[in-house]
């Protein structure tokens, strides 16, 4: 196996993130998958999949893949917050304000926070 350096890798996952938000989800998609294979055991990819799939409606698919995720770091508090947007998105309010408020209470890591406290304030 090929080692692909970390730069490489970021800046792979960024360009999955630009596919996704232009709408290239098949092509997103197949960036991550790629990610995941140079890194098996890093969950970032897992989570990029999992937003292809909550784009897609696949809210199961995703739920799935960030407990996956969740297996591999469960320090990772971003994984934490798209879990509750999955909930929220599938009308589970309860679940996604127990996942939401866990993340708020226990990091202090920027982008996980902002995510829950914004879902937060969806769900109120």
């Amino acid at each position: 196996m090929i080692e692909v350096p970390t730069e490489i890798v970021k800046l792979l996952m960024e360009l999955g993130y630009l596919a996704e938000g232009q709408g290239l989800f098949k092509e997103s998609r197949a960036i991550f998958e790629a990610v995941k294979s140079a890194r098996e055991d890093s969950e970032y990819p897992l989570i990029g999949l999992a937003v292809c799939e909550l784009n897609a409606g696949q809210y199961d698919i995703a739920l799935k893949l960030l407990e996956e995720a969740e297996n591999l770091n469960s320090e990772n508090y971003l994984i934490k917050s798209f879990k509750g947007l999955t909930y929220k998105l599938m009308g589970e309010n309860s679940k996604a304000r127990k996942v939401l408020d866990d993340v708020i209470s226990n990091t202090e890591e920027k982008e996980a926070l902002n995510m829950a406290q914004a879902l937060l304030k969806e769900i109120s």
